[in-house]
């Protein structure tokens, strides 16, 4: 890695991390014959490991194998990973998956424990069926506009160069490049779903659907493969494809309206690369506008 910052530093961080907030969620939740912290532990880290191998794999599966000979059709960037940094973003996601399902099982014990800082509930006749879909509603905006300022902000020179060029190797995404980054912005961006829940009212099989929600469609983004989404609110699958094509631009998730609000939306008439920060590109020169018509004809 081409960054300042050691690489084993970022995986010490994760470690020490995850080793703590296991030791202060078994001194923290109640003690309780409901759940167990190992049992929570082992449950989230199967069930993350089952979604990122199982929509993985399928995806590479029905695309990049069966479709490989008509990939113009369906592919954004005509380009590939090397395979080198194909199984680099397998290994270095698979890691990342295990270090946030910790996380999130610590979550899942505390709150199957009975712990009260939550905010997650069981009956929706606790508050009713309106007020329980507003507050996933809500939720749900919290943790979009939340991973776009916290991705906004790792495009900081600083914190980009030592942090987040970890997951701009990979200028052309495959689905399991959603987790590959650096440990410490994998750590990061997972508490913009974990913290909405400590303040507002939660229904936890909402919030788990939420959860799944965003994975799903962080998997398609980072497919490398042209997707429309039948929900008129989500972006295609192009728009964050775009972001690793050109780094410093489209940083939202979900929603545009993020990107809109702060100007950070791509636009034709500016030029885009790894050195050109703020999210607004500069203007391009007659050169450079003639080397990319050039390029997509």
């Amino acid at each position: 890695m081409s960054d300042s910052l050691p690489w084993y530093l970022h995986y010490l961080f994760a470690v020490a991390f995850s080793v703590g907030l296991i030791l202060v969620t078994d001194y923290c939740a109640p003690e309780s014959t409901e759940s167990n912290l190992l049992g929570s532990l082992v449950q989230s880290i199967l069930g993350g490991l089952a979604m990122f191998n199982g929509g993985g794999w399928l995806l590479h599966y029905l695309w990049y194998y069966k479709q490989k000979e008509n990939q113009e059709k369906w592919k954004i960037q005509p380009k590939h990973l090397s395979s080198e940094d194909f199984w680099h973003a397998y290994w270095l996601g698979t890691h990342n998956i295990v270090a946030t399902s910790i996380e999130s099982g610590c979550l899942l014990h505390y709150f199957l424990s009975g712990g009260k800082a939550t905010k997650l509930f069981w009956n929706i006749n606790e508050i009713g069926v309106f007020m329980t879909f507003l507050y996933l509603l809500i939720t749900w905006l919290f943790v979009d506009m939340g991973a776009y300022y916290v991705h906004k902000w790792l495009h900081i020179p600083v914190i980009y160069r030592n942090i987040h060029k970890w997951h701009h190797r990979y200028k052309h995404p495959v689905s399991f490049t959603i987790v590959a980054m650096s440990p410490i912005e994998a750590i990061s961006l997972s508490w913009t779903l974990f913290l909405p829940v400590f303040v507002i009212p939660c229904w936890a099989p909402g919030y788990v659907f939420l959860v799944v929600y965003n994975f799903y469609f962080g998997m398609l983004d980072h497919s490398g493969i042209k997707l429309d989404s039948w929900l008129p609110w989500q972006n295609d699958t192009v728009f964050h494809d775009r972001h690793h094509e050109f780094f410093h631009v489209n940083y939202g998730q979900n929603l545009q309206i993020w990107d809109q609000l702060n100007g950070t939306v791509m636009r034709e008439d500016r030029y885009y690369d790894e050195t050109t920060f703020g999210g607004k590109g500069a203007l391009k020169t007659e050169k450079e506008k003639k080397i990319e018509q050039a390029k997509f004809k």
